[in-house]
């Protein structure tokens, strides 16, 4: 046998047949990043509602409140590091109840819905509820999330 010296190369890769190769052009790609923009902006446009977001608890009972998704619903939120939130400006505890006769002018419908954060010491809700209550409200919505089997259980 003779001792060739051959450095070791792979072969060359061969096209797949199966799978045609993509070709990029810029209106293609211009029209993708349009797209792309277009979703993203849709996104936060569903995704903006007038409270804070909050982790909502999760409950097997609550009801459907159609009012709630109206332009001029007042909503008040409490996260779990006890900061207030009305219709999406921070408040100071100390402003709250004057914040919240000022959003209910005459016309608006005297209730309140409250998004409390699962997380949220019961003390900071405590001290919202009261607000409230020196505000004169006495109609408040309280949000949950519902479980998904007791809604398809609804559904049978």
């Amino acid at each position: 046998m003779t001792n060739q010296s051959h450095s070791w190369r792979p072969k060359p890769r061969q096209r797949s047949k199966l799978y045609p190769r993509l070709e990029v052009t810029v209106p293609t790609l211009c029209f993708v990043l349009i797209f792309l923009v277009f979703l993203q902006a849709m996104a936060v446009i569903a995704g903006r509602h007038h409270g804070f977001p909050v982790h909502l608890p999760v409950t097997a009972t609550g009801t459907v409140e159609p009012g709630v998704l109206r332009s001029d619903a007042v909503q008040l939120s409490v996260t779990p590091n006890g900061d207030f939130f009305l219709e999406g400006t921070r408040i100071a505890i100390s402003d709250l109840t004057v914040s919240i006769r000022s959003k209910l002018l005459p016309g608006v419908e005297r209730r309140l819905h409250v998004q409390v954060d699962a997380r949220a010491m019961y003390a900071d809700v405590e001290t919202a509820l009261d607000a409230i209550r020196h505000a004169g409200i006495s109609n408040i919505t309280i949000m949950v999330e519902q479980r998904r089997d007791s809604i398809v259980d609804d559904l049978r």
